[in-house]
């Protein structure tokens, strides 16, 4: 009992501290407001977490988990199209970029090494690894099914995440908002087909 109400706790925890983080950005949010918004004393915090960088690396970790599972969900059954499958792999990446929008936008700078403070001395954790793997897996899959060029095979998980990471930023800027899951098959015909013109 006490361990399943430790558990809860930290889900508390970690829930409020993305809200926080998500709408006052990481320089900005203090760990006083996390309390307010958990409904809990500054102190249970810190029986949890060092302190607002443990917090936060924690918020990553817990965002970067649920995108790996999100992604494990996508398997293929067996036969399946190579479309279909990177459509799936496509929707659930949209699917958890406008689940958790504005944290997305931090962990998608802290992978690039941008929320890190200076004095850090821990090494920098690839919480998108994951996205890249499972990319690779399916780029397998497409070279198997005869959908993608063997030749090219090792470059194009880095164009998959790196197009979902450019189509997440663009609209971002452009418009505030994350990616519509409507793009997901426009995004595949891309990746197979290109930008040249069909002749």
């Amino acid at each position: 009992m006490r361990e399943r109400v430790r558990q809860a706790t930290r889900a508390t925890i970690l829930q409020a501290a993305e809200k926080v983080f998500s709408e006052r950005g990481i320089g900005a949010a203090r760990m006083e407001e996390i309390a307010e918004q958990a409904g809990l004393a500054v102190g249970t915090i810190y029986n949890y977490f060092d302190d607002r960088h443990a917090l936060l690396q924690a918020v990553l970790d817990a965002s970067a988990d649920e995108l790996e599972q999100r992604l494990a969900e996508a398997a293929p059954s067996a036969g399946e199209p190579f479309k279909r499958q990177l459509e799936r792999f496509l929707a659930k990446v949209l699917e958890h970029q406008q689940a958790h929008f504005r944290l997305f936008a931090i962990l998608a700078q802290e992978e690039a090494g941008l929320c890190r403070p200076p004095s850090a001395a821990e090494p920098r954790r690839l919480r998108l690894r994951a996205l890249h793997d499972l990319a690779e897996r399916l780029v397998e899959r497409g070279v198997a099914q005869g959908a993608l060029r063997p030749e090219d095979a090792d470059l194009f998980p880095t164009f998959l995440s790196n197009m979902l990471r450019g189509i997440f930023l663009r609209d971002l800027l452009a418009t505030g908002a994350p990616p519509r899951l409507e793009e997901a098959p426009r995004l595949a015909r891309f990746f197979l087909h290109g930008a040249g013109g069909h002749r």
